[in-house]
C-alpha cells in the first residue's frame, strides 16, 4: 500500500560517525555494531547488489502494521525498503531513520509515491502501534511501523540477510518482488542511498 507522502523537515545528523561507533540496533535494548558492505564489484550501486542466485524469498510471516493492517513483502506489490530496529534505540536507529527519510526526500517526485518505508520492530512488547506511529512521525509520517512476533521477525530478518543476534547486519534493505535485491551499511549517506533507489526503480519492470 503505497501513500502519498508529504514532506516533513528532517534535519540530517552529521553525528553519523561517531555515532555509529556506539553500536546500532539489535534485540530489545541489545547493541551492537553493524557490518560495513563494501562496493569493491564495480556495479555502480553504493550498497551491496545481491546476486540473482543468493536473493531469498520472504517468508509467509504474520505482520500488521500501526493501523492493523496485514504486512506481507512475499506478495506486496512495489518497492519496499526495510530497517529493523526499536524505538528506544537512542544510537544509530534515529540516524539510519533521519538517512531514509532525506534519501526518499532527494528522489524525483516522480519516484517518491514509488517506495515504502518500513520500520520493524525488534520490541514488539514495548513498540505498541501508537508507540511506534508516534516515534515515526517524527521522521516522515509516510512510513510504516511493522510488529509481529519475535519468531516471525527473525524469519523475516533471516530472509533479508539481517543479523539480529550478532550485529553483523546491514542497516536497511530493498525488497521487490518478494526477495532482497539492495542492502545497505550504516556508512550510506542519504545522496548515496537516494542514487541507488533511482537506479533501481529505473530498472524495476
Amino acid at each position: 500500500m503505497l501513500v502519498d507522502r508529504p514532506r516533513v523537515a528532517v534535519a540530517w545528523l552529521t553525528a553519523l560517525v561517531a555515532l555509529v561507533a556506539l553500536g546500532g540496533c539489535g534485540w530489545t535494548g541489545e547493541t551492537a555494531a553493524v557490518s560495513d558492505l563494501g562496493g569493491a564489484d564495480d556495479d555502480g550501486y553504493r550498497g551491496a547488489l545481491l546476486a540473482e542466485g543468493d536473493r531469498q524469498p520472504v517468508p509467509a510471516v504474520a505482520l500488521s502494521d500501526t493501523d492493523g493492517e496485514p504486512v506481507d513483502l512475499a506478495t506486496e506489490p512495489g518497492r519496499a525498503v526495510v530497517f529493523f530496529g526499536f524505538t528506544r534505540c537512542t544510537t544509530i536507529c534515529p540516524v539510519v531513520l533521519s538517512t531514509l527519510a532525506r534519501a526518499v526526500a532527494l528522489l524525483p517526485e516522480a519516484q517518491r509515491g514509488q517506495v515504502e518505508v518500513l520500520f520493524v520492530t525488534t520490541d514488539p512488547a514495548y513498540d505498541t502501534a501508537a508507540v511506534l506511529r508516534r516515534h515515526l512521525d517524527r521522521f516522515d509520517p509516510a512510513f510504516r511501523g511493522v510488529r509481529g512476533s519475535t519468531d516471525d521477525v527473525a524469519a523475516l530478518a533471516d530472509a533479508l540477510q539481517v543479523r539480529l543476534d550478532d550485529g553483523r547486519g546491514t542497516v536497511a534493505v530493498s525488497v521487490a518482488d518478494g526477495r532482497a535485491d539492495l542492502l545497505w551499511s550504516h556508512s550510506t549517506t542519504p545522496a548515496a542511498m537516494a542514487d541507488d533507489l533511482e537506479r533501481i526503480l529505473r530498472e524495476d519492470p
